[in-house]
């Protein structure tokens, strides 16, 4: 009696002696199917009634019927990871593979190799990710495909890494790149980085985007208005005449008086603007450590 035959007659009170015995035992428990005699694990009317149950009898089902297609596709539509059990050389079926992504976007990794150019497959498996990995396992051909990229990245703005440079230098893909990312600026070529909607779509987004916007967009009064409205420290990233700007510099350290450090080295100087930094800073102290007046009792009545 083999190893596994032992294991799973331990769960039994008594070993089956009849083939009804067994049948019964194995559709009680799918896990007795690794103790049963071979022309059980080779029957498949009974075979397909216990992967209706778990697919992960499969690993206990004769090598024979493991390249039956019916068997193997109930076996994985009822559980994908039943897919470690699968024959290399059924899973090279795209139907078998779509099925297992259609549970986990990890069984195209399980799939043969040259599935991965397949755009269905791909599509499906980044829609079941939506956190971009799935992408990375594509073959590259497809980082060309506009609809897939399109759909990608609608999904996750960093996808946009992976599409072609072609792709990355649509102002339509970008738009939306920088509206899910802000940080996508940085990936497209220069000449949308002076783009003044997708700039300012990407600051909207993240104020940091500015650092990747052309020179003339780091002036620009209204892209630099949205960047300081999320953060003073946005001053780094503007363009130089507005560091000497005593009204946006205010503004910046108003909201962060460490932007001080990033206006011109005339401002720094600034008295009226030392003392607003000292003051926020101050604030700022007395916020993190909860140093604060408490409010006087109420008097007893």
């Amino acid at each position: 009696m083999s190893a596994a035959s032992q294991i799973f007659l331990k769960r039994l009170e008594k070993p089956p002696e009849t083939e009804h015995e067994w049948k019964t035992a194995i559709l009680e428990d799918w896990r007795n199917l690794g103790g049963a005699p071979e022309e059980l694990t080779n029957d498949k009317k009974l075979v397909m009634s216990v992967l209706r149950k778990d697919g992960l009898a499969l690993q206990y089902v004769s090598w024979d019927l493991r390249e039956d297609f019916d068997i193997i596709f109930e076996a994985v539509r009822q559980n994908w990871r039943a897919m470690d059990y699968v024959p290399s050389e059924m899973l090279g079926n795209r139907e078998i593979v779509l099925e297992g992504i259609k549970q986990n976007w990890q069984a195209l990794l399980r799939g043969a190799e040259e599935l991965r150019g397949d755009k269905e497959l791909i599509w499906e498996a980044v829609r079941r990710d939506g956190s971009g990995q799935a992408l990375t396992y594509a073959n590259k051909e497809l980082y060309s495909d506009r609809k897939l990229m399109f759909e990608a990245v609608r999904l996750n703005g960093l996808l946009f890494e992976y599409a072609s440079d072609e792709l990355r230098a649509t102002k339509e893909l970008a738009k939306v790149a920088v509206t899910k990312n802000g940080l996508t600026l940085g990936m497209t070529p220069y000449e949308l980085r002076a783009d003044r909607e997708l700039v300012l779509l990407a600051v909207r987004d993240n104020y940091c985007a500015l650092d990747y916007a052309s020179e003339e967009l780091k002036g620009d009064v209204d892209i630099v208005q949205e960047a300081l409205n999320q953060s003073g420290l946005a001053l780094q990233f503007v363009a130089e005449k507005l560091k000497h700007n005593k009204r946006f510099v205010m503004q910046a350290v108003k909201e962060n008086w460490k932007a001080l450090d990033f206006a011109c080295d005339e401002l720094k100087a600034d008295r009226e603007l030392m003392k607003e930094a000292d003051k926020q800073r101050r604030s700022r102290n007395k916020l993190s450590s909860g140093d604060f007046a408490k409010p006087a009792p109420r008097p007893l009545s």
